[in-house]
């Protein structure tokens, strides 16, 4: 089986000559040039080639403020920079990906209603999405394309202390962000979608709305807020 045929066959149920592998090497920072040296291998040796990854994971610059994204300061051996949601991030640049919010876009509830989202089918958010496409194919691996998901991206925005104080006090505003930010989401996953020409496999949606312990909200909050924009 090809890695397309194989995955294909796991999510339409069928059995698979062995089960589909995936993983990202490249959340981890300098993961891949340190296991290159560890292994010995050349410059040009990718992981997932070496392990015969069938998976990968591909997304466009969603974020609905991405022309105003950038480094903007260095501090020591981290940068401060601003992501395509308007976060102000602090961050090491070769460390694994994670980052210390500073700032976001909506320190006041009342500032959403000043917000412009740039438009979801502007064609620079999608050039490296588009490369990347078409080196895991070629590289015979199935890609999937990937949004984040409506609350996490929201709390991007809002912060995400704030945000559930938000869900337990004030109903509207949450229905107006979570609404905003599904619509912008859904415009982003279809022109993904019609771009790569990806309608069989579908699409990976990443909502991090819990964590090892607990859910970060309660199951009828999710139904509330969440539940009726996934069903559109």
């Amino acid at each position: 089986m090809t890695s397309t045929e194989r995955v294909m066959a796991a999510i339409q149920f069928h059995q698979p000559d062995r089960l589909p592998r995936w993983d990202d090497f490249h959340a981890f920072g300098d993961f891949t040039s340190n296991w290159r040296t560890w292994k010995g291998f050349s410059g040009d040796v990718e992981p997932a080639d070496h392990y015969g990854i069938d998976i990968s994971m591909v997304m466009s610059d969603e974020g609905p403020f991405f022309s105003q994204s950038g480094v903007i300061d260095k501090d020591g051996e981290y940068e401060i920079s601003r992501d395509s949601w308007g976060r102000t991030v602090r961050q090491r640049p070769s460390g694994a990906y994670f980052m210390e919010t500073i700032e976001t876009m909506l320190p006041e509830r009342s500032d959403l209603d000043r917000l412009k989202f740039e438009d979801a089918a502007d064609d620079r958010r999608y050039q490296e999405y588009l490369k990347n496409v078409e080196a895991e194919r070629g590289a015979g691996r199935l890609a999937f394309s990937k949004i984040g998901g409506i609350y996490c991206r929201s709390q991007f925005m809002r912060r995400e202390d704030l945000l559930l104080v938000d869900m337990a006090t004030d109903e509207s505003f949450c229905h107006a962000l979570f609404g905003r930010v599904g619509e912008h989401l859904t415009r982003i996953a279809l022109e993904e979608l019609r771009r790569t020409d990806s309608w069989e496999t579908g699409m990976w949606v990443y909502d991090d709305s819990a964590n090892y312990q607990a859910p970060m909200f309660s199951p009828a909050m999710w139904e509330k807020y969440l539940l009726p924009l996934y069903k559109c």
